[in-house]
């Protein structure tokens, strides 16, 4: 009865140390997927960083118009990962409201496929719609870059 009963302590310590092997194991690799997920969103926030600087700089050495500034940095701002999310619109309301006003005109082959005369027309207005947002695109591209700059990376 006695032996029973000390193979039943003996078998009980060893499924322990097992279980406490396995639980050691599992805390690991939470703890390298949790390493590499802060990695892969520290790259990605790095990446969107470096894209909106890199357009930034374009649009003031005048390498860039505008409105594509505008529309590029507003999908790179709705991509960057952040919690809570925060409202870029509210921040930046020159760079979407420059966005708003012209993310409907066509582009590519949709654009291609218009008359030059529709061409023309939009192009005017998207010139004046950058003329109105200019000095504040302008403003607000500073903003973005010093603001990425300073390690909002992080």
């Amino acid at each position: 009865m006695i032996v029973w009963a000390i193979i039943g302590v003996i078998i009980i310590a060893g499924l322990l140390g097992y279980w406490l092997y396995l639980l050691r194991l599992i805390n690991a690799r939470q703890q390298l997927q949790h390493q590499q997920r802060k990695q892969t969103l520290d790259m990605h926030r790095d990446r969107i960083a470096q894209s909106v600087e890199t357009i930034a700089k374009a649009c003031f050495a005048e390498q860039c118009e505008s409105s594509e500034a505008a529309i590029r940095i507003t999908q790179l701002l709705l991509a960057y990962p952040e919690q809570p999310a925060r409202d870029w619109s509210k921040q930046y309301p020159g760079l979407f409201g420059l966005y708003q006003a012209i993310a409907d005109l066509p582009t590519h082959q949709a654009r291609m496929s218009q008359s030059k005369r529709e061409r023309r027309t939009q192009d005017v207005y998207r010139l004046e719609q950058e003329k109105q947002f200019a000095a504040q695109v302008r403003g607000e591209l500073e903003d973005l870059s010093e603001f990425f700059t300073a390690g909002a990376k992080r």
